[in-house]
């Protein structure tokens, strides 16, 4: 009988303290055990309340040593006559007072230590990693107190009030919201966040999500004091942008380039070779980029070490997949385990999308070709490139799987590859 597999207890789990991700240590399908670290989030504002707070308590502590010396000094002093009682008393509550004042110090002292230990995030009980909504946006200084936010994110209201109360803590008032693409763990809180700030939305002149301006594409985007270069980045999606900042050398890339990990390449919403082009273009134009800022995961701090792996790890992906069909004809799912192998079934509905984005560019170079098989598929075939996605990561998620992934693109019938006849005899070459 047709059913679902669904986990006994579904936990999501919250920071508790505001910032932006630092690190993040596991992904989608990974196992963890309870106490495992998981992210670990930077939060320069506590980190400076912290130090102020720890410099006033040593303010508050020496006050506190002074006015005891002074206490102790004017008792001595009255059992003389050599100052009036009143003297000795206003001494006495000074200190007093400054014993309330040290203790409320050491108060808020302990409750911004509390707030960094926050930033550390940690498995609640042993399960798998279903989700992954931690990426709340970049909110960028443009200078002129106005502020960027690239990808505000799901339409969320705890991640909108993140980006607007840290808006708010650094003087800042948020004037553009860019949208690097409409996935729906980017794009939808970007209404929210502009009726809230009156800031404008850009987006792709591509692009479905609700917008107040279209880019200019390979042009500048002003915001404040800064000046962005906008890319035409296609690839994850055909409506896809990138930002360049040439300050700080900055390269603001979307789901181009993720801070670990790699990227889906899923049709029919994107393509693969548009995309090896858009990684070639970054390499080719931004020689300088430091540093990227992707859609998800930490900041890469050697931007060019990043992109070129990024580059030969297409490369890399599409020799195995040729290598595979040089021995025999397969299909996808026997592609997929014989490349990806058997470790995390889990993840082969993903990887059979990745794999089919590679097979489309290939048969259409010719490199490849592509025979329908005429049987129904088997059930194991099925579930790899048409599974349940509810079942996988629950119903919450399964909206923003399915537009990683092109779900909507249902795989009816199943196609054996093999290698064309001048591939192959290049290949005995």
């Amino acid at each position: 009988l047709p059913g679902n597999t669904q986990a006994f207890i579904d936990s999501p789990i919250y920071s508790r303290t505001n910032g932006y991700l630092k690190h993040w240590y596991v992904d989608i399908g990974a196992h963890v055990t309870q106490g495992q670290l998981l992210a670990e989030i930077e939060t320069p504002e506590v980190d400076q309340q912290l130090r102020q707070a720890k410099a006033d308590l040593g303010t508050a502590e020496a006050n506190l040593n002074l006015s005891q010396i002074t206490a102790t000094r004017d008792q001595n002093l009255l059992k003389t006559s050599s100052i009036s009682t009143q003297e000795r008393d206003n001494a006495v509550n000074s200190y007093a007072a400054n014993q309330a004042t040290v203790e409320s110090k050491q108060a808020n002292v302990s409750r911004l230590q509390q707030l960094v230990s926050y930033e550390r995030v940690y498995a609640p009980f042993a399960g798998i990693i279903t989700a992954r909504e931690t990426d709340v946006g970049a909110l960028i200084d443009a200078g002129a107190n106005e502020a960027l936010v690239i990808d505000p994110g799901p339409l969320i209201e705890r991640h909108v009030d993140a980006l607007a109360a840290n808006a708010a803590q650094r003087g800042l008032h948020i004037s553009t919201i860019a949208v690097t693409h409409g996935h729906p763990d980017h794009a939808p809180a970007a209404a929210l966040l502009a009726a809230r700030t009156g800031a404008s939305v850009w987006v792709h002149p591509n692009s479905k999500v609700p917008h107040d301006r279209t880019f200019d594409l390979d042009a500048d985007l002003r915001v404040g004091d800064l000046a962005l270069r906008v890319i035409d980045a296609p690839g994850h999606t055909f409506e896809h942008v990138a930002l360049y900042e040439p300050g700080e050398r900055a390269l603001f890339a979307g789901d181009v380039i993720l801070g670990e990990g790699t990227v889906v390449i899923a049709p029919p919403g994107g393509a693969m070779r548009p995309y090896q082009r858009t990684l070639h273009r970054f390499k080719d134009e931004f020689p300088d980029a430091a540093r990227i800022y992707g859609g998800h995961g930490p900041i890469v701090e050697d931007a060019r070490v990043k992109i070129d792996e990024y580059i030969a790890h297409r490369q890399t992906r599409e020799a195995e997949i040729l290598a595979a069909l040089r021995g025999s004809a397969m299909t996808i799912p026997q592609l997929v385990i014989a490349i990806y192998g058997t470790q995390r079934p889990m993840l082969w509905p993903a990887m059979a999308r990745q794999m089919l984005a590679y097979l489309i560019a290939l048969t259409q170079e010719g490199t490849v070709t592509a025979h329908a098989l005429d049987r129904p598929m088997t059930e194991h075939e099925n579930t790899i490139l048409n599974p349940a996605w509810e079942s996988i990561v629950g119903a919450e998620h399964a909206p923003v799987i399915r537009a990683e992934l092109g779900a909507m693109l249902k795989l009816d019938t199943l196609y054996e590859y093999s290698l064309a006849h001048s591939a192959s005899e290049a290949a005995r070459l």
